[in-house]
């Protein structure tokens, strides 16, 4: 097993509010201390409809453990701490040697990674760094897969003034989802600065920025509302918008773009209907995956597609259904469509594209298998542009274990 002998935060799927969590943490450094391992299972498919190779489709089956070991502070005005992660991931089959775009490295049976974290805390500030698992709307590390990406690190994040967090950090690595042991990414440097402002429990809105040498900067601005609509019903409405411009060697490739996404969702008791339209404009499409797999928050971001190519405009419609109203609780189904239109790929201005997501997800609610979780997911892409067509399953088994 690899050993990072950097300091690490260990939160799977980290967010501002990750860092606030310090009620336990007042406790001490072992009164405060937490430990859990999610156990994750994979099957993975992916049929590219190639007729020319005909034998092209990807499939894989793997099976992923996540450790984390959180510790409390220590007390006095700087609280110290230490945190500790394990990362393993073993392929059960590759399908026949079709693991073409595969969980664990296609000559290899598994991948790790372990390391240590030293955080400090002043107040509501927390300064962490190393590997981390960062969640900002500018450099979002991703777990869609068996383990998740690494981002390498300082990330200090505030919450001193009541109603705003303010991150502040940087980066200089940024490890694959594919691979627990590599650096995949080619980061070298990305620094971040941002923040999150409540007016009040319904209202909220960020601004962030980010330079990734040598590849772009960002700008990032967002605004959610929710209002209640009686006792039953809410209507939520979010509005996301990137301004990304190429930097020093343009690694990325040529970048100039802006996007934005406006996004209205009505819950009903167990049902939701959500509707969104985005708009891709500038001289190139959005540009991501530097800075993390995840840092693209946009609503017609799924699990194929992201509609982000040059001058194209999507919308959606999605459904989603809670069956707790019918009395089984822990089970929740969805089905979206998205059609994208105008793409402009240099060979045509009108291409189009269109993707089908289905998505059913139980967690067990009691007894000795509580929360361990079962999702099925299904994607059908279709382009006229992009060259792509295809049909994606994935099957997650999901179980976390509490340790102490």
């Amino acid at each position: 097993m690899h050993i990072t002998a950097k300091v690490l935060m260990t939160t799977i799927g980290l967010t501002g509010a990750d860092f606030a969590l310090a009620t336990d943490d007042e406790k001490g450094f072992l009164q405060g201390s937490h430990a859990n391992l999610l156990a994750r299972s994979l099957y993975f498919n992916q049929d590219p409809h190639n007729a020319a190779a005909p034998h092209s489709d990807t499939e894989d089956a793997s099976q992923g453990f996540i450790f984390k070991y959180r510790s409390g502070f220590t007390e006095g005005p700087i609280g110290a701490g230490l945190d500790a992660y394990g990362l393993l991931g073993l392929k059960l089959d590759n399908g026949g040697g079709r693991d073409r775009w595969p969980t664990i490295p296609a000559d290899e049976q598994s991948t790790s990674e372990a390391g240590a974290a030293i955080k400090l805390r002043a107040g509501q500030t927390t300064l962490k760094y190393g590997d981390q698992f960062v969640s900002i709307p500018v450099l979002a590390t991703m777990m869609g897969r068996l383990l998740p990406e690494t981002a390498q690190g300082t990330l200090i994040h505030s919450d001193d003034i009541p109603g705003l967090s303010l991150d502040v950090g940087r980066f200089t690595a940024m490890g694959s989802q594919f691979n627990a042991r590599h650096d995949g990414k080619d980061l070298t440097r990305a620094n971040v600065v941002g923040g999150r402002y409540s007016f009040n429990e319904n209202l909220n809105a960020g601004l962030y920025y980010s330079n990734v040498a040598d590849n772009f900067e960002k700008r990032y601005a967002d605004l959610s509302w929710k209002a209640p609509l009686g006792s039953a019903d809410t209507l939520k409405t979010d509005f996301n918008l990137y301004r990304t411009t190429g930097l020093g060697a343009q690694l990325s490739g040529q970048v100039d773009n802006v996007i934005w996404s406006l996004s209205s969702a009505w819950k009903h008791g167990p049902h939701t209907l959500m509707a969104a339209f985005q708009k891709s404009s500038g001289e190139t499409g959005y540009a991501y995956g530097v800075d993390g797999g995840s840092a693209v928050w946009l609503a017609n971001s799924v699990q194929y597609s992201d509609f982000m190519e040059k001058d194209e405009a999507s919308w959606q419609a999605r459904y989603d259904f809670d069956f707790a109203g019918l009395g089984l609780p822990g089970l929740n189904a969805m089905v979206l469509y998205i059609r994208g239109q105008h793409i402009d790929n240099g060979t045509v201005d009108d291409g189009k594209e269109w993707e089908r997501n289905i998505n059913l997800r139980y967690v067990v609610q009691s007894g000795s298998a509580k929360d361990l979780g079962f999702q099925l997911r299904h994607a059908s892409h279709r382009s006229s542009a992009l060259g792509n067509s295809l049909d994606e399953l994935r099957l997650i088994m999901d179980y976390p274990l509490d340790l102490f």
